[in-house]
């Protein structure tokens, strides 16, 4: 399972470390950065770590938070539109799961901007630069 310390990591190491021109995703760019905008933000990571657990009703997650509905529902919607929560309604309230191909391939595609990274930190180590030393 991954924690969304490792996700914020990951996304620190592809901010600060990646050649975007060199990961090999199959999304594009748009989608990729609806995931890490659904990621990038705490409520929003401390929600999936509650969805994790299992499927909560809008008003679980008020009562978790110190956030109104409007907030609440904007959070979701972001979630939702990442693909990363699905959502239910049920009379007139939403319930909200955590969406496992959606989540995986977040991950997967978080864990491959690491992986990029980690070859372009080796391929650092071996330019011209730090031979002549």
């Amino acid at each position: 399972v991954v924690t969304y310390h490792l996700l914020l990591k990951i996304i620190v190491l592809y901010i600060y470390h990646i050649d975007v021109n060199r990961y090999e995703v199959t999304m594009n760019d748009f989608e990729v950065s609806k995931i890490c905008r659904a990621l990038g933000d705490e409520n929003r990571l401390k929600i999936i770590s509650l969805l994790v657990k299992g499927e909560k009703c809008a008003c679980e997650l008020l009562e978790k938070f110190r956030i109104t509905q409007p907030t609440l529902s904007h959070h979701m919607k972001i979630l939702c539109d990442a693909g990363i929560v699905s959502v239910r309604k049920e009379g007139k309230w939403m319930h909200y799961s955590l969406n496992r191909e959606g989540f995986a391939r977040a991950s997967e595609i978080l864990a491959s901007f690491y992986t990029s990274s980690a070859e372009y930190t080796l391929s650092a180590q071996e330019c011209s630069c730090s031979k002549a030393k």
